[in-house]
C-alpha cells in the first residue's frame, strides 16, 4: 500500500500535517482551492478542482482534471494523467507531495538464523477494493484513526479521529477500541478489547483487514535410535479407524436393507383434512366457472334483445 506525504503547506492553511504520511485507502482524493477537496491547495492558476488521485488495488493514477500548467510530476508539467510509483514527487499549485511505499523505504532487518521461527512480523493486509492486498506493518504500540496524530492515519470519514489501538508485544497482539462511534470488529463481532490471532479479520467500521503474524516452522525433535526400519503410514491412525468404521456401517446396511430409513406414514386424520380442503377448493372453482358462464349467457341474451328491438 502506498502512502501520501504533504511536504509543505504553501500559502493556504490545511488540515493535513506536513511530513505526515497518510495511507491511501480511499478510491479518490481531490486537490484544488475549493473547500470540498480532500487537499486544499493554492496558486495563481489553480482551479477549484484542479487534480485527482484515483486509487486502485495495483496502481495510483494522478489526473490533471482542469488542465493547464498547475500540476507537475517529478519537475515536469503533467498534461493529462500518469501512473505513480514509490519515490515520485508531484505538486499542485504551491503544494508539494511525495508518494512512498513503506516496504521499499524501510531498512531491511538483519537475518537471524533461528530454525523455529520464520521472520515475518505482525501486519494487517487490506481486504477492501481500494486497499486489496496492501500491507500495514505492526510494531510496538500503534494508534489508528482519522487524526493526523495517529501512528496509522486512515483518512476515511466514517472512522473516528482516535478509533483504535494495537499493541504488539513478544507473546501477543492486543486490539483495543477507543470508544469509536462506528465500532471495531474482530471476525464480525464488535469488541472493546481482544487478543488477535493469525488469520483473524479486523474491521474498523467497514474498513477490513486480515491479520498476518509470524508462522512457526515445524520443530525437529530427535528420535530414539532403532535398528529396525519403521515405515511411516501415508494417513494417520485416526483416519484409518474412520475408514474402517465407515466400511462396517456400509456392510451392515447391505446385509440388513430393512434398516434403511423409510418415509413415516401420514396421519389418517391429517390426510382426510387435506382431501377435504382440496374438495372444497374444487367446488369453489366449479361455482366460479358456472357463474362466469351464466353471466356470459345473460349478456348475450341482452345483446340479442337489443338487436331485435332496434332492428325491426
Amino acid at each position: 500500500m502506498l502512502q501520501l506525504t504533504r511536504l509543505n503547506i504553501g500559502s493556504h492553511s490545511s488540515d493535513h500535517a506536513v511530513n505526515h504520511a497518510e495511507w491511501l485507502v480511499e478510491e479518490n482524493y481531490s486537490f484544488g482551492t475549493g473547500s470540498q477537496n480532500t487537499y486544499i491547495v493554492s496558486g495563481d492558476a489553480v482551479s477549484e478542482r484542479q487534480a485527482r488521485l484515483s486509487v486502485k488495488p495495483e496502481q495510483v493514477v494522478l489526473h490533471n482534471v482542469a488542465g493547464g500548467q498547475s500540476v507537475y510530476l517529478n519537475g515536469k508539467p503533467l498534461k493529462q494523467r500518469a501512473t505513480l510509483k514509490s519515490g515520485d514527487h508531484f505538486s499542485v499549485g504551491e503544494a508539494r507531495f511525495k508518494i512512498e511505499d513503506p516496504k521499499l523505504t524501510r531498512t531491511p532487518a538483519k537475518t537471524k538464523s533461528k530454525a523455529k521461527t520464520l521472520k515475518r512480523n505482525w501486519q494487517l493486509k487490506g481486504c477492501n477494493t481500494a486497499i486489496a492486498n496492501k500491507i500495514i506493518p505492526l510494531k510496538g504500540r500503534l494508534s489508528i484513526g482519522r487524526s493526523q496524530e495517529c501512528d496509522i492515519c486512515l483518512n476515511v470519514m466514517h472512522l473516528s479521529r482516535q478509533h483504535a489501538r494495537i499493541t504488539v508485544t513478544a507473546d501477543r497482539v492486543l486490539l483495543e477500541d477507543l470508544n469509536s462511534a462506528n465500532g471495531t470488529f474482530v471476525n464480525g463481532q464488535r469488541i472493546k478489547q481482544q487478543q488477535l490471532q493469525h488469520g483473524d479479520e479486523v474491521a474498523f467500521d467497514t474498513l477490513r483487514f486480515f491479520v498476518e503474524g509470524p508462522e512457526q516452522a515445524a520443530e525437529v525433535r530427535p528420535q530414539a535410535v532403532d535398528n529396525k526400519t519403521q515405515l511411516r503410514p501415508s494417513i494417520t491412525q485416526e483416519e484409518i479407524d474412520a475408514l474402517k468404521a465407515n466400511k462396517r456401517k456400509k456392510q451392515v446396511k447391505k446385509n440388513n436393507p430393512d434398516l434403511e430409513p423409510k418415509n413415516p406414514p401420514i396421519d389418517p386424520e391429517l390426510k382426510q383434512q387435506i382431501e377435504q380442503l382440496q374438495y372444497e377448493q374444487d367446488q369453489i372453482q366449479k361455482q366460479n366457472n358456472s357463474q362466469r358462464i351464466l353471466i356470459g349467457l345473460l349478456l348475450a341474451c341482452i345483446a340479442i334483445g337489443i338487436w331485435l328491438f332496434f332492428g325491426f
